[in-house]
């Protein structure tokens, strides 16, 4: 046996002690224990490795914002490969992050983000409807920041995700193939289009678990520390300290305080320092900064006191179930550009769930006219 092939064998059956300490990680140590746990044959795992970039169909949607997005969906064989990783490896891990990371997590979401922004205040509350809060100092009225990071996806590289998976016990070995099962080559550089990097594709089953996990050990960890520091130094406590969630891309930031716009600009500054030294890239067009009584939004939410729908999104909403209401579906498809009445109900019906899990008075209202809109018309795809 020669000494090359000694070597290698080493590297490949080298344990990392904290496999043993955490009884949550599946037990692998090699690629044949990372076939079984996917139940698949090694042989086949190895050739989906190999051939892994021919086996995603790309296209692009459309943005809400303008421009388009560009989705990588995965091969049948490696969708089911990626989703036992998640369930087996990546989702044990995920439901243990804390509450500041909001997406892809079962209930957990946009609500659960923006409620973590709402600051208590026994004044404001205990204020009859319809009243105006006499003068006091209101933690509602302090400071808000909100920031972005531009292609949160492609900047996960993967040897950040075998860093991550080393962290919590897995071989470098084991972390690299399952890396390269998440990932994907040649994908457009976050700084430099003329340059390729080794990603997560927006598309697959590990993208969005993966993508928090990197981000909560390499960025949230460092911006929370410096915020606590912000409060131990100024004695910031209560309904008046920095609070901090991320939803994949989108972090936001408040304060109880009124901050001064100087101490803002140090702030920003301090914390796009963070992320450029994490390896993220912030899109410097989305940094927003609301004080005092200006309307702060975050995920498409309105938020003071409580989140609600921006009114001009129920309104919209509001005037497409009167519409099927009155004119019936198909119409109605045609106007908003679906072929299928039965997609279009899909949608709006999506549309009513989400405006009454933020405002139920306001949902129950739309659900109503909708579901008198089917009773009416009765038609064809709901038989």
């Amino acid at each position: 046996m020669s000494s090359g092939f000694r070597t290698t064998s080493l590297l490949k059956y080298q344990i990392n002690p904290k496999l043993y300490e955490n009884k949550k990680l599946a037990f692998i140590i090699d690629d044949y224990t990372l076939a079984h746990k996917l139940r698949t044959p090694c042989r086949t795992m190895w050739w989906a490795l190999i051939h892994r970039t021919k086996l995603y169909n790309v296209f692009l949607i459309p943005k809400e914002t303008g421009g388009t997005r560009e989705i990588r969906a995965p091969h049948p064989y490696l969708k089911r490969l990626q989703y036992r990783i998640y369930i087996k490896i990546l989702h044990p891990l995920h439901v243990e992050m804390g509450q500041h990371v909001t997406a892809y997590r079962k209930g957990i979401g946009t609500k659960t983000a923006v409620m973590q922004h709402i600051y208590k205040c026994d004044v404001c509350d205990s204020t009859p409807p319809g009243e105006s809060a006499k003068s006091h100092p209101c933690p509602r009225m302090g400071t808000f920041i909100k920031m972005d990071l531009k292609d949160f996806f492609h900047s996960t590289r993967k040897w950040w995700i075998e860093e991550y998976l080393t962290s919590v016990g897995y071989s470098q070995y084991v972390a690299d193939l399952m890396a390269v099962i998440m990932t994907v080559p040649n994908l457009p550089h976050p700084k430099n289009s003329t340059l390729k990097v080794t990603g997560v594709p927006q598309g697959s089953p590990t993208s969005g678990a993966i993508c928090n996990l990197v981000a909560a050990q390499r960025l949230d960890t460092k911006i929370i520390d410096w915020l606590n520091r912000l409060n131990n130094v100024y004695k910031l406590e209560g309904e008046w300290q920095w609070r901090y969630t991320r939803y994949a891309d989108d972090i936001a930031i408040t304060c109880g305080k009124n901050v001064p716009p100087y101490a803002v600009s140090a702030t920003i500054y301090s914390l796009k320092r963070i992320i450029r030294e994490t390896g993220y890239i912030v899109n410097d067009k989305k940094t927003k900064v609301k004080k005092r009584k200006q309307r702060k939004r975050l995920l498409g939410l309105v938020f003071n006191q409580k989140p609600n729908i921006q009114r001009k999104d129920y309104l919209a909403l509001r005037a497409i179930t009167h519409n099927c209401l009155n004119y019936g579906f198909e119409s109605q498809a045609i106007r908003a550009g679906y072929d299928n009445p039965g997609t279009f109900y899909s949608w709006v019906n999506c549309k009513v769930n989400y405006v009454k899990h933020i405002h139920p008075a306001h949902g129950e209202k739309l659900s109503a006219v909708l579901n008198k809109a089917v009773e009416l018309h009765k038609p064809n795809w709901k038989d």
